[in-house]
């Protein structure tokens, strides 16, 4: 069953091996024979003998003979229609050998005839000719004498130089012999016998063909093909002229009243153009009955052979026009089909020269189409009156046949869009420009246009040629034998993979497969119990061999497994399942130590299902074809495709396998696998499960064992001896690389070991027992601990590896090495990624989910065109396109041995301390190196409860600059713990102990604290001495400390005030021992501070209060009471340069703009200032009434106000205020009364009254100040002046110089009044301050 549209015209011709020839040569030579698809007419030698010459060609006849190679011969099955359908026979042989000096020239002939008797062993008419084409080997000394006696021998001799040229004249001499056997059949047809087996049943034959040729034998002039001269071996090339004979023009065409029917006639008819008259003028001695009928149907066959298509159209016409019978259905059928063979192949030879789309051409498809839609009705009608099963087969063949070749014209059309060269050669020979074959690509066998568009272009739609090959299709196979079912269903899938209907070529593959699997295990069951008789016959006749209890097993035929793999790969890989998932591993790829390393860019966070490929069908189907191979692989039986199989489909479609399917994969592999070892074969499978390493996580060091960096300079500062306790705070109140911080390389130590999480996940519904999982390493040496593991189906499995470096560097963990029964190391990289990448991850894992979940997401077709939406990973980047950063792994910092320190003892019960408030501890620590290095570095640092608070109060930043300040004064001078360095700093041998002194201060609000110790060893020798080193490496031990502080004084009340508001008498307020202090001390350069302290502890607390080391008061405070202190400072000033100094931060904290107008941040930085020297001259401390505990009394809690800062702070102008009275023009002093308060001294004096107030300024700056004066009195309605008191010039005053101003001023009515005065400092170009103030009152009334 040829392919080819034209295949009724072909010449078939077997190219058969002869003798011992290497398949090489034979491939090459028969590839040199088979280069002669045509053959011109004109080259064709002729024969002028009358039983011979009907069918030769004109030397000048422009046509061709096509001719086809055939691998082997037709079915014997098919023998009933050797006279019906002489195309799909064996017409000529050409046998291809090889001679050297050793061959004999006539065992290769007689090696040819013995092949030839056994491939046609009851054919009586084929092969028609054949030759045997012995090439020479070596260099030419063969002797290629072949004499008479071996006809059809041809030598051809190495030293040829044209050999091609010369098996083309051997060729047109072989078809010239089988043209010649044409006439000698059409002369046994037209015979009575042969008229007689004509009408013999529906399909007729020719058995006496044999006895018709001895017949012939004996006339003149005839000359059998067996008996041609042999050729020498220098044969001489003969023209075309002399093939060429003249016409007899007295021979003409008989009429159709002739016995012989139209046309038949003698010897030099071969040219002629026959003249068939009309029916009114046939005579009527013999009618053209069935028998001529069907012989004009056979003499059209053979001249559409002969390459004459204007004769071969006639006469099926003839025969079209006389078969009417119902027997007759198949003949009128082929006639049918032979006619429009031939229609095309004359359309094709008058159109050769066009081109694609011309208008000249008139597209005649559609009725060549339709000649082929009658014939197969007529095919189908005359099952009706088939009249036996091999009928019923053989209508069934031709059935299918005329169908194929419908579909064959059709789709050569549709594919080559339209009528063209391209279309004419397919049409011709079956060679089309891109042909598919199943065994291709779908993507490498499709380059031609969209299918629609094809179908636009030629009218012809893929659905129309998918309609004619359905009904090729059908329970028609069911009648055929094996070997024509197989070709027939062959055909047809090269015609659905053309047209590019996968689904439908797999599925027709699907049963080729099954025609091929029954052939394959009937045959192999027949060898085996053929082998098996033979065995038990061996054995009973000889019962003494002593293998009686011996098991024999035959080795396996695995003759043809592989193409039939192949094929259930390819109907597989239609439905999107990769049976080549999984493979052996190839010992040839892998070069000295190296092993399969497969990369894991796919991170565990992904979807559990194990898809691999994109789905194109739905599961169901899926998994059923993937149990359909499977079975095809045990049938065979073939065990490593069944492992293959197996586990491919396990990992291609787990994702929608159940749990059984999944098992029965995985257990049926299991056995295979078993087997396989059995019988040696020690291969191992590549690595084919997903990935299943989820994570790796490095189990976090105890924290007594784990390494800090340290910044060299941490190292020279305590060798320095500089070295102080700071709490160490972001200075920023945002710091972006405060997250940084804490994604810092890991730190790990060499030689001590390490422990990993891994994290291994089993998406199967099959327990995965794992031999061994260990870590993949690169960068420093890296000792790995395996670990076997074994995961239950569907589940997550943890498991902790260990292992230790052997030396200080960067060790990278890539991933883990996987090890599995029967599989190769598979090392599965897991790189890390960042936030950013993790998200982006995550949503590609939630939009692949949702593809999944679709029945059928692509469709097949896309396959074809994915190639043009995607690029070659060689073309270059685009400009705005990133490129691909590098893979990143899992990385740690390996640093040289440590040292290792233990606490072995304390000063502490249980770790708990007590204090008061402001009470100081010493807390002794003794610790004790355990390791083989040497301590030389230790270092101190704390923690404490009040710590978390105030950072974070100071990062909140809500806090104003005082209470700012007061946190970190309190977090800095004020802290819990301390050390001194330089007494604690010690070196610790290996094996010794050392101790360690801290400081403990009591603070209100503390409830616990840490001691952390660090340590190290620095004096370690260097590895490269020129390059400095810039960080060491610390651990750290930590002792928590439980702390219980009692508060027991309150201080509140705190105030400064001027002496002269005080009632020195009253000795409720003043002590008797400042009664006298006060009364004689300078009211301009003392004051007086006061302090309430409240005892609310049980137990009596004795307070001293100090003022430097001048003045100091002290008091023994009872439980419960309040006792308010007095205490005489000094007043003193700040220079302008002291109190503008902004107010600092004692942590280098960053810079924040308070936001206040400048006289308020002035007044602000005032009140700082003065505070703070204030607080650095007083100090308070306590102890017990009755113990020896004491501690300091803290007075940074006591508010500083602005009347505070008055009564402290001395005026730079001393401002004096005094009155007098003018008497008869003479000043005399006014009486006066003072009175307590807080105004000072106030005068009495009558209304309506001169009186002249005096005011005396005096500069107590060190440098020269400008001065003006300004008075002012209130009420100002009741109080009237003479002159200026406002901006009155004082002038220059130098240090310590005073000068007097009086102003006359009258009170108007009786009350009280009150005069102030100020003075300012005058600078060029500033705005005039106020530098001294003064007042005074006065009592205006009637004496």
């Amino acid at each position: 069953m040829d392919q080819a549209f034209a295949s009724l015209a072909h010449i078939r011709i077997l190219v058969l091996p002869v003798g011992s020839i290497q398949r090489s040569s034979f491939e090459e030579w028969s590839a040199m024979v088979r280069d002669f698809d045509e053959i011109r007419l004109s080259d064709v030698p002729g024969d002028s003998r009358d039983d011979k010459a009907r069918f030769m060609p004109n030397p000048l006849a422009t046509g061709s003979l096509l001719l086809n190679y055939a691998t082997h011969p037709p079915s014997p099955s098919r023998s009933g229609l050797d006279l019906f359908r002489p195309s799909d026979f064996v017409l000529g042989v050409v046998g291809i050998a090889s001679c050297s000096q050793s061959d004999a020239l006539s065992s290769i002939y007689s090696q040819f005839n013995g092949s030839l008797a056994e491939l046609f062993p009851s054919s009586p008419m084929f092969p028609l000719s054949q030759n045997c084409l012995v090439f020479e080997e070596g260099n030419g000394n063969t002797n290629l004498n072949v004499g008479n006696h071996m006809p059809g021998l041809v030598v051809i001799p190495s030293m040829m130089g044209n050999k091609k040229l010369y098996i083309g004249t051997l060729l047109a001499e072989l078809c010239s012999n089988i043209l010649g056997e044409f006439s000698i059949m059409v002369k046994a047809l037209e015979s009575p016998s042969g008229s007689e087996s004509l009408n013999t049943g529906i399909f007729a034959r020719l058995p006496d063909y044999k006895n018709v040729r001895t017949s012939l034998d004996g006339h003149e002039g005839y000359r059998s093909p067996h008996n041609m001269e042999a050729l020498h071996s220098f044969p001489e090339i003969l023209g075309s002229s002399s093939t060429f004979r003249n016409n007899d023009p007295s021979k003409l065409p008989l009429k159709r009243a002739s016995t012989l029917g139209p046309g038949i006639v003698g010897a030099n008819n071969r040219n002629s153009t026959l003249l068939i008259p009309s029916t009114k003028k046939r005579q009527s001695g013999v009618s053209a009955g069935t028998a001529h009928a069907r012989l004009y149907k056979v003499l059209g066959d053979l001249f559409l052979l002969a390459g004459r298509i204007m004769d071969a159209s006639i006469w099926y016409n003839e025969a079209v026009h006389h078969l009417k019978q119902p027997q007759d259905m198949p003949w009128q059928a082929a006639a049918l089909e032979g006619i429009a063979v031939a229609s095309v192949i004359d359309f094709c030879s008058a159109n050769h020269g066009l081109s694609s789309g011309s208008s000249q051409v008139k597209d005649p498809c559609m009725e060549f189409s339709e000649k082929f839609s009658r014939a197969t009705a007529l095919y189908s009608g005359a099952a009706d009156v088939a009249d036996s099963e091999q009928c019923m087969s053989d209508l069934s063949f031709l059935y299918i046949t005329a169908c194929l070749r419908q579909s064959s014209l059709l789709y050569s059309v549709w594919l080559a869009r339209g009528w063209n060269p391209l279309t004419f050669r397919a049409l011709l020979h079956g060679k089309f420009g891109i042909r598919p074959s199943p065994q291709s690509k779908a993507e490498e066998t499709v380059t031609v246009a969209h299918p629609d568009q094809l179908s636009i272009t030629t009218g012809v739609s893929r659905s129309d040629i998918s309609a004619i090959l359905a009904q090729a299709h059908g329970p028609w196979l069911l009648h055929l034998g094996s070997r024509e079912r197989i070709e027939a269903l062959r055909c047809i899938a090269v015609l659905y993979s053309g047209l590019r209907y996968r689904r439908k070529e797999a599925y027709i593959l699907r049963e080729l497969l099954a025609c091929l699997m029954d052939l394959v295990i009937l045959g192999r069951e027949e060898i085996r119990e053929s082998t098996e008789t033979s065995l038990d016959i061996h054995e009973a006749s000889n019962p003494q061999n002593g293998h009686e209890n011996v098991g024999i097993r035959e080795k396996d035929d695995v003759a043809g497994n592989n193409s039939i793999l192949q094929l259930v790969k390819y109907i597989c890989e239609v439905h999107s399942i990769d049976l080549d998932a999984v493979k052996f591993y190839d010992e040839d790829t892998r070069t000295a130590g190296q092993s399969r390393i497969s990369s894991s860019q796919f991170h565990p966070s992904k979807p559990t299902s194990a898809t691999f490929t994109s789905r194109y069908s739905w599961p169901d189907l899926q998994t059923g074809m993937a149990r359909e191979a499977l079975a095809v692989a045990e049938a065979l039986p073939d065990y490593p495709a069944v492992i293959l199989f197996a586990l491919s489909a396990l990992r291609s479609l787990s994702s929608f396998l159940d749990a059984e399917d999944q098992y029965h994969l995985y257990t049926t592999a299991s056995r295979a696998m078993a087997t396989v070892r059995r019988r040696g074969d020690e291969r191992k499978l590549n690595y084919w499960l997903a990935e299943i390493v989820v994570s790796i996580d490095l189990v976090p060091l105890p924290f007594i064992r784990l390494p800090r960096e340290r910044s060299w300079s941490d190292l020279q500062l305590q060798s320095g001896g500089d070295h102080e306790q700071h709490v160490k705070i972001d200075p920023f109140l945002y710091n972006p690389r405060r997250i940084l911080n804490g994604k810092r390389q890991a730190i790990a130590v060499a030689n001590e070991e390490l422990e990993f999480s891994v994290t291994l996940e089993n998406p199967y519904s099959v327990v995965l027992d794992l031999l061994s999982v260990s870590l993949s390493t690169t960068g420093v040496s890296f000792v790995c601990n395996p670990s076997p593991v074994m995961i239950q189906p569907n589940s997550f499995e943890t498991v902790t590896l260990t292992g230790r470096t052997t030396e200080s560097g960067t060790l990278i963990i890539r991933g883990c090495i996987v090890q599995l029964p029967g599989l190769e190391r598979h090392e599965a990289l897991l790189p890390s990624r960042t936030d950013e990448e993790e998200e982006k991850h995550f949503l590609k894992s939630i939009a692949q989910l949702n593809e999944d979940e679709r029945s059928k997401s692509l469709s097949l077709n896309d396959r074809l065109v994915k190639r043009r939406y995607t690029h070659d990973s060689n073309v270059p980047l685009e400009k705005d396109s990133k490129p691909i950063a590098p893979l990143k792994y899992l990385e740690l910092k390996i640093v040289p041995e440590q040292p290792f320190l233990r606490i072995r003892r304390t000063s502490l019960t249980n770790g708990a301390v007590m204090l008061y408030d402001g009470e100081y501890s010493i807390i002794r620590l003794t610790v004790e190196n355990i390791s083989s290095l040497p301590v030389d570095y230790l270092d101190l640092l704390f923690d404490d409860s009040t710590k978390v608070y105030s950072e974070q109060a100071l990062n909140d930043s809500d806090l104003n600059a005082f209470d700012i300040y007061e946190t970190e004064y309190s977090l800095v001078n004020r802290p819990v713990f301390s050390w001194e360095s330089d007494k604690s700093r010690k070196e610790i041998a290996a094996g010794k102990e050392s101790a360690i002194f801290v400081k403990c201060f009591g603070k209100v609000g503390c409830t616990d604290g840490t001691i952390q110790i660090s340590y190290s060893y620095t004096s370690r020798r260097q590895d490269n001495l020129q390059t400095p080193p810039t960080a060491f490496y610390t651990r750290q031990l930590l002792f928590p400390v439980l702390v219980t502080v009692y508060q027991m004084l309150n201080c509140s009340g705190m105030n400064i005030l001027p002496i002269s508001t005080l009632e020195l008498g009253d000795t409720d307020v003043v002590d008797k021992d400042w009664s006298a202090f006060l009364k004689n001390a300078n009211e301009f350069e003392w004051c007086v501070l006061t302090l309430d302290v409240q005892n609310i502890y049980g137990l009596p607390f004795e307070v001293i209060l100090s003022y430097r080391s001048k003045v100091s008061t002290t008091r023994v405070v009872p439980p419960g009471s309040t006792y308010r202190f007095l205490l005489p400072i000094e007043r003193f000033s700040l220079s302008t340069s002291e109190t503008t100094a902004p107010i600092p931060s004692l942590m280098n904290r960053q810079f924040v703009v308070t936001g206040l107008a400048s006289d308020e941040e002035k007044a602000q930085g005032e009140l700082f200032w003065y505070r703070e020297e204030l607080l650095s001259r007083v100090h308070a401390t306590w102890k017990e009434a009755a113990g020896s505990r004491m501690g300091e009394l803290s007075l940074r809690q006591q508010r500083f106000t602005q009347p505070m800062l008055n009564a402290l702070r001395t005026e730079n102008i001393r401002v004096c205020l005094s009155l007098s009275v003018i008497d008869d023009g003479e000043e005399s002093a006014i009486s006066s009364i003072k009175l307590v308060g807080s105004s000072g001294m106030t005068y009495m004096t009558a209304p309506n009254r001169y009186v002249l107030v005096t005011t005396r300024v005096q500069n107590l700056s060190p440098s020269p100040l400008v001065l003006s004066l300004t008075l002012n009195g209130e009420p100002a309605e009741y109080f009237a002046y003479n002159g200026v008191l406002k901006n009155i010039p004082i002038g220059r005053l130098m240090s310590q110089e005073s000068k007097e101003h009086q102003a006359l001023v009258v009170f108007l009515a009786q009350g009280q009044f009150t005069i102030s005065a100020q003075v300012r400092t005058v600078v060029v170009g500033q705005q005039a301050e106020v530098s001294g103030t003064g007042s005074l009152v006065v009592m205006s009334q009637d004496s």
